[in-house]
Parts: C-alpha cells; sequence; structure tokens
C-alpha cells in the first residue's frame, strides 16, 4: 500500500473501535479537532463490549488491533493513538 502524505508533514494514525457514533469537532477521531493530517481506522471486529471487560482481551481481539496499526504505517503514519484508556491494559502485548 503506498504513503497517503508527504514527509514535510507527515500524518498521524488514529485507531478507534467498531462503533457507529457523532464525532464533533473537538473529537480526537474528527480530522478537524487536528493541526496535521490523521489517518483513522475503525478495527473490524470491535466493539464497546469488547473492549470494556473485567477479562483478559483475547489474542484475535489484539491481532486485529496490531493489523490495523500495521496498515497505518503502511500508510505512512509516524506514530499511532487511540482515545481508549480501556486499550492500556493490552500495551504490554
Amino acid at each position: 500500500m503506498a504513503r497517503e502524505y508527504s514527509d514535510s508533514e507527515p500524518p498521524l494514525g488514529f485507531l478507534a473501535v467498531e462503533v457507529d457514533i457523532h464525532r464533533p469537532p473537538g473529537d480526537p477521531f474528527n480530522q478537524s479537532t487536528w493541526p496535521f493530517p490523521l489517518i483513522r481506522e475503525k478495527v473490524t471486529g470491535t466493539s464497546e463490549s469488547q473492549i470494556v471487560t473485567n477479562g483478559n482481551y483475547d489474542d484475535a481481539f489484539i491481532d486485529r488491533f496490531v493489523q490495523a496499526g500495521l496498515r497505518l504505517a503502511e500508510r505512512g503514519a509516524v506514530g499511532i493513538i487511540t482515545s481508549c484508556g480501556f486499550l492500556a491494559a493490552a500495551q504490554t502485548r
């Protein structure tokens, strides 16, 4: 996959759980919130109920985020973020 942005203004990648909610300006998933390019990706096959849990995340769930992050990097993202603090539990994986 080809890079989508130039080196003079590299984009940040943003991963989000696959939910359909309004993302107004100021929301981190809204491009207009940021003063630089943003590449966004909803992680297919994820849901709020999977992420807000008392249990551990299964490997398939983590793998979907890893694969989505790799796709963002291939598209030129120089860093990858999310706005979901629940994913901190998976940081070591």
